[in-house]
């Protein structure tokens, strides 16, 4: 009995152990299924300067509705007001998109320097080295 508990044990450390050492390769990377099988240049290089930049979003249009406060005599006080669909639709479809960019400049391997602006969770700094994802027309910098 001490013998299957102590495999058992085993087999469930090993497999920890597989599932994190495989999590390690994983990409944060997300790709639609239309790039799949596309071929992208690598390039490589390194981290000349970062400077972060605003993003000029399609929510900064006005916003028409109003706000009032009522009091009634009989001493009952209430908020009314309304808010547009527009308005409404511009902040939930703000929700999860990036308000600042990235312009990274960088030295490539080949000597030319390039800039590149992307919304990006990484943060690149000075002296990063590179890789440089072109596909399309379109760069996308990684670690």
């Amino acid at each position: 009995m001490k013998s299957l508990t102590a495999f058992t044990l085993f087999l469930a450390i090993a497999s920890s152990l597989i599932a994190c050492s495989s999590n390690k390769t994983t990409s944060n990377r997300n790709i639609s299924e239309s790039q799949l099988g596309v071929s992208t240049k690598v390039e490589t290089g390194i981290v000349l300067s970062v400077k972060t930049i605003n993003l000029k979003g399609s929510n900064d249009k006005k916003s028409y509705g109003n706000v009032g406060v009522s009091v009634g005599t009989g001493g009952n006080a209430g908020l009314y007001g309304t808010v547009d669909v527009a308005t409404i639709g511009r902040f939930f479809s703000s929700i999860d998109k990036p308000t600042t960019a990235q312009e990274i400049i960088i030295k490539k391997e080949n000597g030319d320097t390039v800039a590149i602006t992307q919304a990006t969770k990484a943060q690149f700094k000075k002296g990063d080295k590179i890789k440089v994802l072109l596909r399309s027309g379109k760069s996308v910098v990684i670690h």
